[in-house]
């Protein structure tokens, strides 16, 4: 209700605003639903979360047909039919009516998620573009038709321009292409004063080339030289790259922090130039919404200058919550595109994929980013075979096989020191705004877990509403304290529920199990006793569990033995338990107590022998830590003397009795 009040009421709303809301959703319950009678309940517009939820089917929301559409024409796209591609995403396009949100003030209609959804529809106008390259003169031209419509509502959209120029060269409009092109870059330089960029300019010299080639994936290749064709061992020219590659993401403008890590890498690229070593490796580890892809986008574009021959960019969706992971072979050709290689011409297997790919980067010093990888298996074959190229990798997974057969650098990102995560707020918010509340940007960055997915969430809400006080939104964060509430955003945006959500669906059941009761332990730091009695598993079947979750970033193994994981995901077990059975969760903690208890007897025992006190044996499940002698009892009892305190606070009153007899 509240989000529904701030964008209505951007400021000072009314004391009635809250009824207002109520009475005008009380009028489109009646015009969704005109045979519903007064006090029934709504079978469309039902009430949800302190808010309002729409129940549609995908077929009655132009939106809902739109995304399934766009996703109907990828698949296609993924099996080779590009031309039935081409037809889904027109028929996708045709369902698009307008801006979303057409009609209404204009103050509202920034809100980010009509933004987003106009996103949606520029990405899936320049998608279609794509597609339609190299098929045949009529269907090219009826692409031509949504795009120069996308085009009037996104006149400096370049990418989307060079699209057409390519499209209009290729139906035999050179003369129209042109005209476009200068049109273009006239309203770049009038209206924010710079030049066209690479895509615009690729495609500009493409028409004067009369090579048509796509400024994404350098598509058709230029002419070869005379010298070049009778070069001696070199490639035919139909796999010659025509254009420098540029296909980095745009930098963080706001980009803050990780200087050691930045440092490190500096020097480990200068010792690898130094010494002309095999490709360098290097691999951003970390749990979802560290900063991975941030920083390696950051790092890559501070180094790109080094690497002549160009930029390589691809998501390999390993984590993707809206989709499968990329394969070798779909990589491949997406590389091999981006280096001038045409899609007709990609060898259909992915091993002659692989030696086209080698032998077009032997010699060459190109930046290749591999984002998002879900495994080793899928980044081996995307490495050059010769020394001077440099590949970064980010992945949630740690990349053992990487490590092991290519000598990858590792580079475990943690979240941001405190010192770095105000930064990071101030350089969203201003450093006059968050200087002006020191005590409530530091409560917000605690409650963020100084994770930049969380932090970038909480800017982002702060910077829409300028007028709300930094200490109102940390009084918000700590109202909803031990949920991930907080740092919730509406779809299509990425949360931190989304991105956990991604990161746990390649665990196998046992693992997942593993985390979710992982919560339930009171204490930062976790035994593998402690997990074994949560789980009621023996240690070899915790240890598999636990070392599949400190695999996939979810836990972090800081001593042998000792488990602790973030807040943030703490709170996202909590959740995952509260939607289980109870009495599964109960059964934990008792073990857990149980397993507290047996175990600080135990020690006691060693420490101070009592003849006098009888214990029963544990219950089944239950691991008793064992002890060598009273060194190893005193360490456990003052290591694990807050988690047994607060062990026994939560057990029942009854059951502690029982212990304590």
């Amino acid at each position: 209700m509240q989000d529904i009040v701030d964008a209505l009421w951007s400021q000072a709303p009314p004391d009635s605003a809250v009824n207002v809301v109520q009475r005008h959703v009380g009028s489109l319950r009646r015009l969704l639903e005109p045979d519903l009678r007064t006090g029934s309940d709504s079978r469309r517009l039902l009430r949800s979360s302190g808010g309002y939820r729409l129940e549609v089917e995908p077929e009655s929301l132009d939106l809902l047909r739109f995304r399934r559409q766009r996703h109907h024409a990828r698949q296609l796209v993924n099996r080779g039919e590009r031309l039935e591609a081409t037809e889904a995403m027109l028929e996708a396009l045709a369902i698009w009516r307008g801006p979303a949100a057409a009609g209404i003030a204009s103050d509202i209609r920034t809100h980010p998620l009509f933004a987003a959804a106009d996103q949606e529809h520029l990405a899936a106008a320049k998608e279609t573009a794509h597609y339609a390259l190299g098929l045949n003169a009529e269907l090219q031209a009826r692409v031509l038709d949504p795009l120069r419509r996308t085009a009037a509502l996104h006149p400096l959209d370049e990418g989307l321009h060079a699209a057409m120029i390519e499209l209009l060269a290729a139906t035999g409009q050179q003369a129209g292409a042109l005209t476009l092109y200068r049109t273009v870059r006239s309203r770049l330089a009038d209206e924010l004063g710079v030049d066209p960029g690479p895509e615009l300019r690729a495609a500009h010299m493409a028409v004067l080339d009369r090579s048509y080639v796509h400024p994404g994936r350098m598509g058709t290749p230029a002419r070869v030289s005379r010298g070049e064709q009778s070069r001696p061992n070199s490639l035919p020219s139909k796999y010659a790259m025509p254009v420098r590659p540029a296909q980095l993401p745009p930098d963080v403008c706001a980009f803050s922090g990780r200087v050691e890590e930045l440092s490190h890498l500096q020097s480990v690229l200068d010792m690898a130039d130094k010494h002309a070593s095999p490709p360098v490796v290097t691999v951003f580890g970390g749990m979802a919404g560290i900063g991975k892809t941030t920083l390696a986008v950051h790092w890559a574009h501070q180094v790109a200058h080094r690497f002549p021959d160009g930029q390589l960019f691809v998501d390999l969706r390993g984590f993707h919550p809206a989709g499968r992971p990329m394969s070798a072979s779909e990589a491949m050709s997406f590389l091999l595109e981006g280096l001038g290689v045409p899609a007709r011409s990609v060898p259909a297997d992915i091993d002659s994929q692989a030696a086209l790919y080698r032998s077009l980067l032997a010699g060459r010093r190109v930046l290749i980013v591999l984002d998002n990888a879900r495994d080793a298996e899928q980044i081996v074959r995307l490495l050059p075979g010769g020394p001077g190229s440099l590949v970064i990798v980010t992945s949630r997974t740690q990349l053992y096989g990487l490590v092991a057969s290519e000598g990858a650098l590792v580079l475990t990102l943690e979240p941001l020191s405190e010192q770095d995560a105000l930064q990071f707020l101030a350089r969203r918010l201003g450093t006059d705004r968050v200087a002006g509340a020191q005590r409530a940007a530091t409560e917000i960055v605690r409650a963020c877990g100084r994770l930049p997915l969380a932090l970038a969430i909480v800017s982002a809400r702060a910077m829409l509403h300028p007028t709300h006080s930094l200490a109102s939104i940390a009084s918000g964060l700590r109202s909803v304290q031990g949920s991930l509430d907080g740092f919730a955003v509406d779809p299509p945006l990425a949360d931190a529920r989304s991105a956990f959500s991604s990161s746990l669906e390649a665990l196998s059941s046992g693992a997942l199990r593993m985390f979710r009761l992982l919560a339930l332990h009171p204490g930062p730091h976790c035994s593998i006793e402690a997990a074994a009695s949560l789980a009621g598993e023996d240690i070899a079947q915790a240890r598999n569990s636990l070392s599949e979750l400190a695999q996939a970033h979810l836990v972090v193994e800081a001593v042998p033995g000792q488990f602790s994981c973030h807040e943030l995901l703490r709170s996202y077990g909590t959740e995952l338990n509260q939607e289980q059975d109870n009495d599964e969760t109960q059964s934990a903690k008792q073990r857990l107590l149980d397993h507290y208890v047996f175990s600080a007897h135990a020690a006691n025992t060693i420490l101070g022998p009592r003849h006098d006190v009888q214990v029963h044996p544990p219950a089944p499940g239950v691991t008793v830590a064992r002890f060598a002698g009273q060194a190893s009892a005193a360490e456990w009892l003052n290591t694990n003397r807050s988690a047994l305190l607060s062990a026994l606070a939560q057990g029942a009153g009854s059951q502690q009795q029982a212990h304590s007899k």
